[in-house]
């Protein structure tokens, strides 16, 4: 997944789950909000 700073260390996480599911990409709306 492309996009989102290098500190928001959960949402990488999650996109980097995301991706190994084949999803590929995530939508805004399910990502936790971190301030």
């Amino acid at each position: 997944s492309l996009g989102g700073d290098p500190g928001r260390i959960r949402v990488v996480i999650y996109e980097v789950s995301a991706d190994s599911w084949g999803i590929g990409g995530e939508p805004v709306s399910s990502r936790p909000p971190i301030p």
